[in-house]
C-alpha cells in the first residue's frame, strides 16, 4: 500500500556563514553569565539544567529596574551587531559582484591539446591519437575491441 499522508522531508537549519558577525548576547543571556557563578557557589550540587531553570526563575522574578542595565547593554550590543552586519553584506555583495564580473573563455567549443582555440573534428581527433579515421560503413566487430584493450 502506499503512503498517502504528507511528506516528512526534516528540516535542515541553513548554515551560517563564518565570516559573518557574531550575533549579540540577550538580556536574559547577560544576567545569566553574571548570575550562573554565584549560583553555583551556593548550590555546588546542583545541575547545569537546574541551574539554569533556577537562572530562568530568578530573571522572571527580578524587578524592571534590576533588568535595566542588562537590556540596556542588548540595546548597545544589538546596534553595534547591526552595524557590523551592514557593513559585513555590503563587503559580501562587493565580492560576489567582483566574482560574478569575471569575464569568461571567449570560445565554448571543444579544442585540440596542440592547438589552442581550434574547434576538434572526428578525423582530426582520431589521427591526433595515431589511429587512422573510422569508416563508418564497416560493422563494428569485437576484434575492434580487442585492438582498442
Amino acid at each position: 500500500e502506499l503512503y498517502k499522508g504528507p511528506w516528512l522531508v526534516p528540516h535542515k537549519r541553513a548554515k551560517k556563514d563564518p565570516t559573518a558577525p557574531k550575533r549579540n548576547a540577550s538580556a536574559f543571556l547577560l544576567y545569566s553569565v553574571k548570575k550562573r557563578k554565584e549560583i553555583k557557589k551556593i548550590n555546588p550540587h546542583l545541575k547545569t539544567t537546574d541551574i539554569s531553570r533556577k537562572l530562568g526563575q530568578l530573571w522572571r522574578a527580578t524587578s524592571e529596574d534590576e533588568k535595566r542595565p542588562f537590556v540596556e547593554r542588548e540595546e548597545i550590543e544589538r546596534e553595534e551587531y547591526k552595524q557590523k552586519m551592514d557593513a559585513w553584506k555590503r563587503e559580501k555583495k562587493a565580492k560576489d559582484s567582483i566574482l560574478t564580473d569575471t569575464p569568461t573563455m571567449p570560445s565554448t567549443t571543444p579544442t585540440t591539446p596542440n592547438t589552442p582555440n581550434t574547434p576538434i573534428d572526428d578525423a582530426s581527433a582520431t589521427e591526433s591519437e595515431g589511429e587512422a579515421p573510422e569508416n563508418e560503413s564497416e560493422p563494428h566487430s569485437e576484434k575492434d575491441d580487442e585492438r582498442i584493450l
